[in-house]
């Protein structure tokens, strides 16, 4: 399953303000794993909405966990993109919506 052209667009916007959210959070805690791992996982997602690379990853993707982990309690507002971005991302990597 692929994005639709509409999920897409808000996909990237929402993946645009979590990397800044995630950008300013590293530059206080910059060697933090979970903040770092966030990175990746939205630069990946960043490249796939683009469609610069494959889906071949998006079941590895698990930003909802992180956020309800580690990030939920310190930056809320983190958290519930993240959240969004999961619940966005769930039906082209083959899971649930």
């Amino acid at each position: 399953m692929t994005l639709q052209p509409q999920n897409k667009m808000a996909l990237v916007v929402l993946l645009s303000q979590a990397a800044a959210e995630t950008n300013t959070m590293l530059s206080e805690t910059p060697d933090n794993p979970s903040l770092l791992s966030i990175k990746a996982q939205l630069e990946y997602l960043r490249r796939y909405a683009a469609g610069q690379i494959t889906n071949e990853r998006l079941k590895d993707i698990n930003l909802g966990l992180l956020a309800a982990r580690e990030i939920e309690g310190w930056n809320d507002a983190l958290a519930n993109m993240l959240h969004q971005i999961s619940a966005q991302i769930q039906p082209a990597a083959g899971g649930c919506p």
